[in-house]
Parts: structure tokens; C-alpha cells; sequence
């Protein structure tokens, strides 16, 4: 099933799995409300003192019934409302810390959890998501994991100190796959929602708990008063019978909370499992991780206090069992992987000794790129301050040689290189309908590209990419363009509005590119997400301003370049509250005409400098959305329309996005054959779209 479903019918599954817990979470406050009302009733009747007769008439009064339901609805919608508000504002972030995670920083992370940063970043690369941010949970010793994160790109993958010392790297690697199905599948999202919607179900044992706790107060009023009444006594023992009353109810709701999870979570489990070994196509990988979890002296046990109501989210039980669990049995799970399971698990398993670790991942490596460069490279000093010396004027054009942009652009107009989808004698609507079925759905293949890829990326740049000032630095230097006017005007502008370090870390870096493979360009880049999404907001509203800023000196970038700052700045900006996630909207797609015209003219033209090639490709994909359009002419084709057009199609529903991906896709597969460009624009425009197209490997 997970082999079968493309990335648009999960997300047609995810839906109505929420309206499943829409459902079930109605059904639940209807029964809590009328349990309840039924308490109510009891306290009334007793109030009137008339026996079983008065109890019936409480319970069936109406008036009774409609204060009882509308205070309780208020309180439960939204109590749960007010959770799901506080999920969205922390996102995944907000989870992993509430579990006692700790962000792993790769400058002081010891060797164990920088295996796990690069598994997480090969699984990104790979799947075509933001590389997410990185939590371990240092005080839990058993192995388990969990995903959270509302859409795919603001995501976060977590794991326990137990995954980080019992699982060697093929485990590890398993069991991120497994998470990074959840976030592919949308399966992320729904489990915050659950945890919002299941909060007010569970929260009326502290409502009950504070009506207990002040029933005291009146019995003590009553001792301290003369009045020979009882009345005192009489409202305290009630308040603490209501509270009572309301415990139990709760757990009633806990109950109920326990049945929705089971009911939404353990097939996804297996799905997960599922499309981790097509992932990696090692399936003992996350089979040997789930037997290690069975061993005795670890387990899957969370002793957070959270864990509770986020049990559905972790990779293992994180404590329930039987009917409770939200996971499927574990020997179950095994089986479904590695039939010749024999339901036997380890008795005992030994931490991994990090050294044994470090060897068994280093061995066997052929020589990386970085190996290659000249020496002088591997270990460039930094530049931390001052102006680059020269960089204006006229030997701008001098100093600043050697663009990045030109390495990216060289030689797409030939044969396709090794990796680009091969479409030989394949319809443009075949090879469509093929990278559609492709989105979400990585394979081992895109897994082995990632890991050579990031094998390859020396390693200075890596380190850049890992702190504030280079990952920066790194973005600026990529906007450089490769013509000398507009590059020199870029670099006026860039002396004059950029911090002195930045100037020449930037220089440094812009030095450098020419060194690195086209194919390495849009790695780099997204290893400085992470880094950028750490800085703070001011900073990073300044950094946007700058890189802005010389986009507009330079007359725009190449449409390539634009398209992964667009991307870039599109998430950095929703995680900096800069703008708000799009609604999806239904729309008609003739009222979108314009931004889908303006969008796939730039299509056309990224796929061929001749105007007639270029025509033939924009008519392809204007004719499968039922469009009948003109190409834009070249000098139309601005970055701002550009811009503007791709945050409007962002915005419409799940199944227009679908169709307008289909219609680019056709358009750059019209000659027959995808160039390397044409691919990373594939990928970047789809990952915009919150559609993870996986690299082609």
C-alpha cells in the first residue's frame, strides 16, 4: 500500500483520517458532556430531595441539558482549542522541548549524535524536505524516536540517548526513515492536532481535581462558624463529590483518548515501517532496531511526564500496553518486516563503543571531492574582519571571478548528465505522470545519491554552513551574478549595507566557488537552513534584507538562483513569523491564469534558449490545465512576477497544485530529456508547494 499511493492520495488519506478524529473526538465530548449531565442531575435531585422520580426529571430538563452542554463544549473546545493554538505557535520545536529534547549543535555534538545529523541530513536531501532540526532526549536511556512538525518543511525528528548508544548506523537510519515517512505522509500534523483535540477530553480530571481540592475550604468555614446549620458542610462534600465525579469522568475521556489513538495510529505504523525499508531497502535495519527494543534492559519506555499524551507520535510504546498501546504489537511489526522472526528477542544488548562506531563508518570510503582539492582549500583560513580589498571599483570584476552561477548553468544545453530522469522515448505526459508518482515517495536510489553527494561537500564549506556568519555568507556569495555590471553593482551595494565580517567571509567563500560542482550547489545551500532558522529574528530580518537588496541591485539573479531563495526565505520566514502559512483555497484555475502563465514562461524559457522549443513547451503545459496562453516575452519574466505568481499558486488547494505541477512537468520534459537545471527547478518549485519531489539520484 505505501509502494502504491502516490504523495496526493496520502494526502487525501491524511484528510480523512482528520475528519475521522473530528468524528470520533465529536462522539467522545458528547458522551463526556452527557456523563456529566447525569452527575449534574444526580446533585440537583438530591438538592430537591424527592427521590429517583426528580432524578429523571433533572435529567431530562432541558434547560439542565443546555447550560450543562454549553459550558462543557466551551470548556473542552476550548481547552483544546487553546492547545492547538499553542502546538502551532511552538510547532515541532515546541514538542521536542516540552519532551525534554536538547537541540543538537554540530560544533559541541560528540561523534554518536554527528552520525545522526548526517543521517538526517542524507534522508532530506534525499526526500527533497528542509533539513530539520535535530532533538535528542538526553535522559532517556531506551531506544525511541518521534517526528513532529505541522507541514514537511518545519519539521523536527527526535530521538532518545538510547537510539544514539544501542543502534549502530544501519538501525539508525531505519528508524529515521520510519519518521521521515510520517512527515512525508502529512502524518506529522494530524498527530499535534490529536494532541490538541485529546487535551480537552483529558483535562476534565483537573477540572474535577480543583473542585476536590476546594471542598475543604468550606467544611473548614463551617468548623469556625456558629451557625448550627449544616450548610457549609453540605457544599463542601458536595463540591468534593462533583470532583470525584468529574476524575472519574475524566478518565473516562482518557479512556476514550486512548481508543482514538489506537484507532488512528497503528496502521500508519506499519505503513512506516513499510515505506522505511523501500527508503532504504535494508529492511533488517529497522527490523534489528525494533528486536533491540524488545530486549528487556531497554525498551521503548518515555519517563517524561509528556509522554503520555504524545504516545502516538514516537517510533516504539512509550509505556502503555494492550488495548492502550497506540502501536502495534512489536512482534508483529517484526514479522511484517523479517518473516523468519521467530519471536525470540535479545536477552541482553551492550551500549556500541563510539570508537568501534567511528571506524565502521569511515572505513571503506572512496576519496570525497574534498579529498581532491588542492590543499590550500581544505583548510582556508578564515577572514573575520575588514573590507575585501579591491572589491569595488573596476577590479570588482577581477577579484570576484569565477561565479557560482555560471557553474550551475554550464552544459544544460547539451545531453543530460548522469542522474537527470531518464525519458528517452517516453511521452512528456508519461514522464509527468512518472515525477507526480515520484513526490514523496523517495527510494534507496535517492538515499545513495544524498549520502555521495554530502560526501562530497568539503568540508570547510560544511562548516560554514553550520554557523551564523558562513551559511550567510554562503547565500550572499550565490546571488553574485555572472555578469560584471550587475555583479558590480551588487557588490556596491553589498559593502555598503553588510557587517565587515560578512563582506569577507563572503569574498572568501565567492573565491571558492568556482571549485565546486553544479550539483553541489543546492546541498550547500540547504545546510544552511537549519543554521539560519537558529539565528534570531532581527538578525535574520536584516540578513533578508541585505540578500533583497542585492537582488534588486543586480537587476534580479538567475531564475535557478531566485527560485532557491524563494524557497529559502518562503520557510525562514514562516519560522520567524515574518508571514503566515497559506490557508489552501479552493480556486477555479482560469482565475489563476495570470501567475500560472508568468510561472510557466519561465519553465518554458529555463528549458531552452530557442523562442520556438521555448513556445512549443509553454502551449504542452498550458493545454493540461485547459489554458490557451502566449508566452510571455523574456524581458517580462521579472523576478517580482516571478515572486508574486508562486505565492499565489502556493495558496491554492491540494488538487490545482497537483494539476499545475503536472503542466510544468510536461513543459520541461517537451524535448525529451530533462537537463540538470531543468531537475533542481523541478525540485525546488515542487518543495516550494509543500510537495517533496526526491532528488533523482
Amino acid at each position: 500500500m505505501a509502494a502504491t499511493m502516490n504523495f496526493f492520495e496520502h494526502q487525501k488519506q491524511a484528510k480523512t483520517r482528520t475528519s475521522l478524529l473530528v468524528f470520533l473526538y465529536i462522539a467522545a465530548m458528547i458522551a463526556t458532556i452527557l456523563a456529566v449531565h447525569s452527575v449534574v442531575a444526580g446533585f440537583a435531585a438530591g438538592a430537591g430531595g424527592e427521590g429517583m422520580s426528580d432524578y429523571r426529571e433533572a435529567w431530562f430538563n432541558p434547560q439542565l441539558l443546555l447550560i450543562d452542554s454549553i459550558i462543557l463544549f466551551l470548556v473542552i473546545g476550548g481547552v483544546s482549542l487553546g492547545k492547538i493554538i499553542q502546538l502551532k505557535q511552538g510547532g515541532g520545536d515546541g514538542v521536542a522541548l516540552s519532551l525534554g529534547g536538547t537541540r543538537i549543535n554540530k560544533g559541541n555534538a560528540d561523534f554518536a549524535e554527528r552520525r545522526l545529523l548526517n543521517i538526517v541530513e542524507e534522508m532530506a536531501l534525499a526526500s527533497g524536505v528542509r533539513i530539520p532540526n535535530v532533538y535528542v532526549l538526553r535522559e532517556e536511556p531506551s531506544i525511541n524516536a518521534f517526528a513532529a512538525g505541522f507541514t514537511p518543511n518545519s519539521s523536527v525528528v527526535a530521538v532518545t540517548r538510547g537510539a544514539l548508544d544501542y543502534l549502530n548506523r544501519e538501525e539508525l537510519q531505519g528508524v529515521i526513515a520510519h519518521e521521515f515517512s510520517h512527515i512525508l505522509h502529512q502524518d506529522t500534523a494530524l498527530n499535534l492536532k490529536l494532541i490538541g483535540f485529546l487535551f480537552g477530553l483529558e483535562f476534565m480530571v483537573l477540572i474535577g481535581l480543583f473542585f476536590f481540592r476546594i471542598g475543604p475550604a468550606f467544611l473548614g468555614g463551617e468548623r469556625r462558624s456558629s451557625d448550627k446549620d449544616n450548610s457549609g458542610a453540605s457544599i463542601g462534600l458536595a463540591l468534593m463529590g462533583f470532583g470525584v465525579a468529574l476524575m472519574v469522568i475524566g478518565l473516562i475521556g482518557q479512556l476514550f483518548s486512548n481508543l482514538i489513538r489506537m484507532a488512528i495510529s497503528r496502521q500508519r505504523e506499519f505503513l512506516a515501517d513499510a515505506s522505511a525499508v523501500q527508503f532504504t531497502r535494508n529492511p533488517m535495519g529497522i527490523a534489528s532496531a525494533l528486536k533491540k527494543i524488545g530486549c528487556p534492559n531497554i525498551g521503548s519506555k518515555i519517563h517524561n511526564s509528556g509522554s503520555a499524551e504524545a504516545s502516538h507520535m514516537f517510533f516504539g510504546s512509550v509505556g502503555f500496553s494492550g488495548l492502550f498501546n497506540s502501536h502495534p504489537d512489536l512482534s508483529e511489526r517484526i514479522r511484517r518486516i523479517d518473516p523468519s522472526f521467530d519471536g525470540t528477542y535479545p536477552k541482553e544488548v551492550a551500549k556500541l563503543d563510539p570508537m568501534t562506531l567511528q571506524k565502521e563508518d569511515t572505513d571503506g570510503k572512496k576519496p570525497t571531492f574534498a579529498d581532491r582539492l588542492p590543499e590550500q582549500l581544505k583548510n582556508l583560513p578564515d577572514v573575520t574582519a575588514g573590507r575585501v580589498p579591491g572589491a569595488a571599483g573596476t577590479a570588482a570584476g577581477t577579484i570576484l571571478a569565477g561565479s557560482i552561477l555560471p557553474e550551475m548553468t554550464a552544459g544544460f544545453s547539451a545531453a543530460p548528465p548522469s542522474g537527470a530522469p531518464a525519458i528517452e522515448g517516453a511521452s512528456p505526459e508519461a514522464v509527468a505522470e512518472t515525477l507526480l508518482d515520484g513526490i514523496g515517495q523517495p527510494a534507496a536510489k535517492s538515499l545513495r545519491y544524498a549520502e555521495s553527494l554530502l560526501e562530497a561537500i568539503p568540508g570547510y564549506w560544511r562548516s560554514c554552513a553550520a554557523e551564523p556568519l558562513g551559511a550567510e555568507a554562503i547565500v550572499c556569495a550565490l546571488f553574485l551574478s555572472e555578469d560584471d555590471q550587475r555583479r558590480q553593482r551588487q557588490w556596491d551595494y553589498f559593502i555598503t549595507h553588510a557587517p565587515a565580517a560578512l563582506q569577507a567571509k563572503t569574498h572568501q567563500l565567492y573565491q571558492l566557488t568556482a571549485q565546486i560542482p553544479s550539483t553541489m550547489v543546492i546541498p550547500i545551500v540547504e545546510l544552511t537552513y537549519p543554521t539560519l532558522k537558529s539565528i534570531g529574528r532581527r538578525e535574520y530580518l536584516s540578513f533578508r534584507q541585505l540578500a533583497d537588496g542585492m537582488i534588486r541591485a543586480g537587476g534580479g539573479i538567475h531564475p535557478l538562483g531566485f527560485m532557491v531563495y524563494a524557497a529559502l526565505v518562503r520557510d525562514l520566514d514562516h519560522a520567524f513569523g515574518v508571514s503566515r502559512r497559506v490557508h489552501r483555497y479552493s480556486h477555479m484555475v482560469h482565475a489563476l491564469r495570470e501567475p500560472f502563465v508568468t510561472l510557466m514562461s519561465h519553465f518554458a524559457y529555463a528549458g531552452s534558449d530557442d523562442i520556438d522549443e521555448a513556445r512549443r513547451a509553454f502551449s504542452l503545459g498550458c493545454r493540461a490545465v485547459g489554458i490557451n496562453a502566449e508566452l510571455l516575452r523574456a524581458e517580462e519574466c521579472t523576478h517580482a512576477n516571478l515572486m508574486k505568481s508562486i505565492q499565489i499558486l502556493d495558496e491554492t488547494t491540494d488538487e490545482l497544485r497537483r494539476r499545475f505541477l503536472d503542466a510544468f512537468f510536461r513543459c520541461i520534459a517537451a524535448d525529451g530529456y530533462i537537463t540538470e537545471r531543468e531537475g533542481e527547478l523541478i525540485r525546488i518549485v515542487s518543495a516550494y508547494f509543500e510537495c517533496p519531489m526526491p532528488s533523482f539520484g
